[in-house]
Protein backbone atom coordinates (compact mmCIF):
# COMPACT_ATOMS: atom_id res chain seq x y z
CA UNK A 1 0.00 0.00 0.00
CA UNK A 2 3.32 2.44 0.76
CA UNK A 3 4.21 1.58 -2.59
CA UNK A 4 1.13 2.07 -4.42
CA UNK A 5 0.68 5.56 -2.18
CA UNK A 6 4.09 6.56 -3.47
CA UNK A 7 3.85 6.40 -6.66
CA UNK A 8 0.08 7.96 -6.45
CA UNK A 9 1.90 10.95 -4.63
CA UNK A 10 4.41 10.68 -7.65
CA UNK A 11 2.02 10.69 -10.63
CA UNK A 12 0.41 13.23 -8.42
CA UNK A 13 3.36 15.45 -8.63
CA UNK A 14 4.10 14.48 -11.90
CA UNK A 15 0.85 16.28 -12.97
CA UNK A 16 1.33 19.50 -11.39
CA UNK A 17 4.75 19.80 -12.94
CA UNK A 18 2.66 18.86 -16.32
CA UNK A 19 0.23 21.93 -14.93
CA UNK A 20 2.61 24.09 -14.09
CA UNK A 21 4.49 23.69 -17.57
CA UNK A 22 0.79 24.50 -19.72
CA UNK A 23 0.37 27.31 -17.77
CA UNK A 24 3.97 28.40 -18.53
CA UNK A 25 2.86 28.45 -21.91
CA UNK A 26 -0.36 29.87 -21.33
CA UNK A 27 1.41 32.91 -19.93
CA UNK A 28 3.80 33.22 -22.25
CA UNK A 29 1.59 33.36 -25.22
CA UNK A 30 -0.45 35.78 -23.59
CA UNK A 31 2.52 38.12 -23.05
CA UNK A 32 2.93 37.94 -26.47
CA UNK A 33 -0.04 38.93 -27.45
CA UNK A 34 -2.68 42.34 -26.98
CA UNK A 35 -1.92 41.73 -22.94
CA UNK A 36 1.43 41.96 -23.60
CA UNK A 37 1.51 44.80 -25.71
CA UNK A 38 -0.62 46.97 -23.38
CA UNK A 39 1.62 45.77 -21.15
CA UNK A 40 5.04 47.13 -23.08
CA UNK A 41 3.05 50.48 -24.19
CA UNK A 42 2.34 51.22 -20.18
CA UNK A 43 5.58 49.94 -19.08
CA UNK A 44 7.15 52.56 -21.52
CA UNK A 45 4.62 55.63 -20.66
CA UNK A 46 5.80 54.58 -16.74
CA UNK A 47 9.30 54.62 -17.91
CA UNK A 48 9.83 57.46 -20.60
CA UNK A 49 6.64 59.62 -19.97
CA UNK A 50 3.37 59.38 -22.89
CA UNK A 51 5.26 61.23 -25.53
CA UNK A 52 7.74 58.45 -25.77
CA UNK A 53 4.77 56.42 -27.13
CA UNK A 54 5.23 58.76 -30.19
CA UNK A 55 8.97 58.46 -30.58
CA UNK A 56 10.59 59.03 -34.19
CA UNK A 57 6.88 59.71 -35.43
CA UNK A 58 7.89 63.21 -37.00
CA UNK A 59 10.65 62.19 -39.06
CA UNK A 60 8.78 58.92 -40.10
CA UNK A 61 6.36 60.78 -41.43
CA UNK A 62 8.19 62.24 -43.61
CA UNK A 63 8.16 58.44 -45.37
CA UNK A 64 4.86 59.56 -46.48
CA UNK A 65 6.35 61.55 -49.43
CA UNK A 66 7.58 58.21 -50.92
CA UNK A 67 3.68 57.56 -52.26
CA UNK A 68 3.29 61.22 -53.15
CA UNK A 69 6.10 61.55 -55.57
CA UNK A 70 5.40 58.33 -56.83
CA UNK A 71 1.75 58.93 -57.55
CA UNK A 72 2.79 62.53 -58.87
CA UNK A 73 5.27 60.94 -60.87
CA UNK A 74 3.40 58.82 -62.35
CA UNK A 75 0.28 60.71 -63.45
CA UNK A 76 2.64 63.52 -64.49
CA UNK A 77 3.84 60.83 -67.30
CA UNK A 78 0.73 59.51 -67.54
CA UNK A 79 -0.84 62.74 -68.41
CA UNK A 80 1.54 63.31 -71.01
CA UNK A 81 1.65 60.13 -73.03
CA UNK A 82 -2.75 60.23 -72.89
CA UNK A 83 -2.09 63.82 -74.45
CA UNK A 84 0.17 62.48 -76.75
CA UNK A 85 -2.44 59.02 -77.49
CA UNK A 86 -5.05 61.83 -78.27
CA UNK A 87 -3.18 63.96 -80.49
CA UNK A 88 -2.15 60.94 -82.74
CA UNK A 89 -5.51 59.31 -82.87
CA UNK A 90 -7.83 62.57 -84.38
CA UNK A 91 -11.63 61.12 -84.63
CA UNK A 92 -11.17 58.36 -82.60
CA UNK A 93 -12.32 59.40 -79.28
CA UNK A 94 -10.18 59.59 -76.33
CA UNK A 95 -7.70 57.20 -75.05
CA UNK A 96 -8.92 55.69 -71.50
CA UNK A 97 -5.90 54.46 -70.56
CA UNK A 98 -2.16 53.32 -71.08
CA UNK A 99 -1.47 49.89 -71.96
CA UNK A 100 0.53 47.44 -69.90
CA UNK A 101 3.79 47.95 -70.86
CA UNK A 102 3.88 51.96 -70.61
CA UNK A 103 1.64 50.94 -66.96
CA UNK A 104 5.05 49.12 -65.98
CA UNK A 105 7.55 51.27 -67.60
CA UNK A 106 5.83 54.79 -66.12
CA UNK A 107 5.31 52.49 -62.56
CA UNK A 108 8.83 51.23 -62.48
CA UNK A 109 10.32 55.27 -63.37
CA UNK A 110 7.99 57.02 -60.66
CA UNK A 111 9.16 54.70 -58.00
CA UNK A 112 12.39 54.76 -58.87
CA UNK A 113 12.16 58.73 -58.48
CA UNK A 114 10.28 58.29 -55.27
CA UNK A 115 12.86 55.85 -53.75
CA UNK A 116 15.78 57.94 -54.70
CA UNK A 117 14.22 61.16 -53.28
CA UNK A 118 13.59 59.48 -49.56
CA UNK A 119 16.69 56.83 -49.80
CA UNK A 120 18.61 59.15 -47.41
CA UNK A 121 16.14 59.63 -44.63
CA UNK A 122 15.03 55.89 -44.92
CA UNK A 123 19.29 55.07 -44.01
CA UNK A 124 19.35 57.62 -41.16
CA UNK A 125 16.70 56.59 -39.73
CA UNK A 126 17.79 52.55 -39.87
CA UNK A 127 20.99 54.00 -38.33
CA UNK A 128 19.74 55.78 -35.63
CA UNK A 129 17.50 53.06 -34.68
CA UNK A 130 20.82 50.66 -34.60
CA UNK A 131 22.70 53.21 -32.01
CA UNK A 132 19.72 52.87 -30.48
CA UNK A 133 19.17 56.75 -29.68
CA UNK A 134 22.70 57.36 -28.30
CA UNK A 135 23.00 59.81 -30.97
CA UNK A 136 20.08 62.18 -29.87
CA UNK A 137 20.91 63.45 -26.76
CA UNK A 138 18.23 65.88 -25.59
CA UNK A 139 17.66 66.58 -29.86
CA UNK A 140 14.38 66.01 -31.18
CA UNK A 141 14.57 62.73 -33.71
CA UNK A 142 14.06 64.76 -36.42
CA UNK A 143 17.22 67.39 -35.70
CA UNK A 144 18.76 63.69 -35.01
CA UNK A 145 18.29 62.31 -38.56
CA UNK A 146 18.94 65.44 -40.39
CA UNK A 147 22.14 65.71 -38.28
CA UNK A 148 23.05 62.11 -39.15
CA UNK A 149 21.98 62.60 -42.74
CA UNK A 150 24.59 65.94 -42.84
CA UNK A 151 27.35 63.84 -41.07
CA UNK A 152 26.81 60.87 -43.77
CA UNK A 153 27.54 63.18 -46.42
CA UNK A 154 30.44 64.49 -44.37
CA UNK A 155 32.05 60.76 -44.78
CA UNK A 156 31.64 59.90 -48.08
CA UNK A 157 29.26 62.32 -49.89
CA UNK A 158 26.13 60.81 -52.06
CA UNK A 159 28.09 57.00 -51.78
CA UNK A 160 27.20 57.05 -48.19
CA UNK A 161 24.15 58.63 -48.33
CA UNK A 162 22.49 55.81 -50.86
CA UNK A 163 24.48 52.88 -49.38
CA UNK A 164 22.77 49.53 -50.34
CA UNK A 165 20.22 51.75 -52.85
CA UNK A 166 20.40 48.35 -55.93
CA UNK A 167 18.85 46.29 -53.32
CA UNK A 168 16.27 49.15 -52.60
CA UNK A 169 15.42 49.67 -55.97
CA UNK A 170 15.50 45.77 -56.81
CA UNK A 171 12.58 45.16 -54.46
CA UNK A 172 11.15 47.96 -54.95
CA UNK A 173 10.75 49.63 -58.44
CA UNK A 174 10.23 45.98 -59.48
CA UNK A 175 6.62 45.45 -57.97
CA UNK A 176 5.39 48.94 -58.37
CA UNK A 177 5.85 48.31 -62.24
CA UNK A 178 4.08 45.18 -61.79
CA UNK A 179 0.98 46.67 -59.62
CA UNK A 180 0.91 49.70 -62.11
CA UNK A 181 0.98 47.37 -65.32
CA UNK A 182 -2.18 45.51 -63.55
CA UNK A 183 -3.92 48.36 -63.00
CA UNK A 184 -4.15 49.74 -66.33
CA UNK A 185 -5.13 46.60 -67.43
CA UNK A 186 -7.85 46.46 -65.43
CA UNK A 187 -8.96 49.72 -66.06
CA UNK A 188 -8.80 49.71 -69.79
CA UNK A 189 -11.56 45.91 -69.33
CA UNK A 190 -13.61 48.25 -66.79
CA UNK A 191 -13.89 50.98 -68.83
CA UNK A 192 -14.84 48.16 -71.87
CA UNK A 193 -17.36 46.62 -69.89
CA UNK A 194 -19.05 49.59 -68.17
CA UNK A 195 -18.77 51.97 -71.52
CA UNK A 196 -19.04 49.14 -74.48
CA UNK A 197 -20.79 52.02 -77.02
CA UNK A 198 -17.51 54.19 -76.65
CA UNK A 199 -15.77 51.26 -77.16
CA UNK A 200 -17.43 49.78 -79.87
CA UNK A 201 -17.14 53.47 -81.65
CA UNK A 202 -13.39 53.25 -80.91
CA UNK A 203 -12.50 50.47 -82.46
CA UNK A 204 -14.82 51.14 -85.39
CA UNK A 205 -13.37 54.32 -85.93
CA UNK A 206 -9.82 52.50 -85.63
CA UNK A 207 -10.96 50.17 -88.45
CA UNK A 208 -11.87 53.07 -90.70
CA UNK A 209 -8.49 54.82 -90.28
CA UNK A 210 -6.75 51.74 -90.85
CA UNK A 211 -8.91 51.05 -94.48
CA UNK A 212 -8.03 54.24 -95.13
Amino acid sequence: DGGGGGGGGSGGGGGDGGGSEADSRTRAQADTGVLGMVALLLSIKRKDGARALWAGTAASLFLVSNPIIQFSVYESLKALRMKAKVANRPGRGPAVSLSAAEGFLFGALAKAVATFATYPLQVAQSKLRAEGGTRKGGKSESAATLDCILEMWAEGGMKQCFAGIEAKLAQTVLTAAFVFAIYETALRNVNRVLNPKAAAAAAAAAAAAGRR
